[in-house]
């Protein structure tokens, strides 16, 4: 058998297959992809029963509720500061709308992150490369077993996922017109995603973006200092008032500096040092292999997980004919899967926004 048949001939099926999904698309359309979006995500959301941390995050917003308390999250009334508030408030605001709570209540703000994540993605595709790529990878995400699976869970990894592209896309569709309100609607989505999930929102888009900017030297454009550093501490204030309420309407006298080290677990402001920044070089849990992702990202992506690796591989292979932003999409991907991989803390859903 000739040297790199193997590898051509998946590179080829690969192709093939992206060709007639992407084909399919240009008929069908955007009513129809929206269509199949909404029968995907939200069909049987409220089957099967909750699972798994699903229970936890719809208890602690049954009793956010119940407690009229939405600023100190419980679980069988102890205090459970281990996710930001928003990932507990989306549900509560979820089971406001049904009047009462439900499987269907506790996944409503994953199925409608899902959408946003979508439509990002879309958006994204189209900014960057054309329409018909843009098409392509909303296809190809919709189908995805990892975005099929964490869209119907309750839990905060498609707020995440959500939050990180929006921002990207956000930023890339504009980055021509640098000023305050490019960078500050950058800000209040990386901000609304940590409240929803962690840090990653912040982290991710800044590392991705500014890779992007570096690697093409547009980041003059945007050393702005005003605008900029506005918007950054817009974003920061809007991402730290919830915690620091939470801490002063507890009535204890100390400083937010002591209340970050205090160690007290029902500090917000602690629990955003433990589980987010401590986390990533002496995690206390979720210690996987270095090589999790290696495993896992193929299962995220079936069934397109042999045309990520064949697509990937040619790429790399024919890297200095590749266009400038197909460079930037492979070194975002390397960022993103060495940054997580680096972390003491691993998950597989960590690479989501892979």
């Amino acid at each position: 058998m000739p040297e790199g048949f193997v590898s051509r001939r998946y590179v080829c099926s690969g192709l093939d297959m992206a060709v007639n999904v992407l084909r399919a698309s240009e008929r069908l359309g955007a009513p129809v992809f929206w269509a199949a979006a909404l029968v995907v995500v939200f069909v049987g959301l409220g089957t099967p029963s909750l699972r798994g941390s699903e229970d936890r995050f719809a208890e602690i917003a049954r009793e956010m509720t119940l407690h009229r308390d939405y600023f100190h999250p419980t679980l069988n009334g102890e205090s459970h500061f281990h996710k930001p508030l928003l990932s507990y408030w989306s549900i509560v605001a979820s089971r406001w709308l049904e009047r009462g709570s439900s499987e269907m209540s506790a996944r409503l703000p994953s199925a409608i992150a899902a959408l946003i994540a979508l439509a990002a993605t879309v958006r994204l595709g189209t900014t960057v490369w054309s329409p018909a790529v843009g098409r392509l990878a909303g296809w190809v995400l919709l189908s995805s077993y990892g975005f099929l699976l964490w869209s119907r869970t309750a839990a905060a990894d498609m707020e995440n996922l959500a939050a990180v592209v929006l921002a990207v896309a956000w930023f890339r569709s504009r980055e021509d017109r640098p000023g305050w309100l490019l960078y500050s609607v950058f800000a209040l989505i990386c901000a609304v995603g940590a409240q929803a999930k962690g840090l990653a929102p912040i982290a991710i888009p800044a590392l991705v973006l500014v890779a992007h900017l570096w690697r093409y030297e547009r980041w003059r454009d945007h050393l702005r200092g005003g605008p900029l550093v506005a918007a950054a501490l817009l974003g920061l204030a809007a991402y730290l008032a919830p915690l620091v309420w939470a801490e002063a309407s507890r009535g204890v006298d100390r400083s937010v500096i002591d209340s970050v080290f205090s160690g007290d677990p029902e500090s917000g402001l602690y629990m955003v040092f433990q589980e987010n920044l401590r986390r990533f070089y002496a995690p206390h849990d979720h210690r996987g292999p270095v090589y999790t992702y290696v495993l896992a990202l193929p299962v995220l992506l079936l069934p397109w997980a042999l045309v990520f690796v064949a697509a990937l591989v040619d790429c790399v292979r024919d890297r200095v004919r590749l266009d400038p932003e197909t460079r930037w999409l492979l070194w975002s991907i390397a960022l993103i899967f060495a940054v997580f991989t680096v972390s003491g803390s691993r998950r597989s859903y960590y690479v989501l926004p892979i």
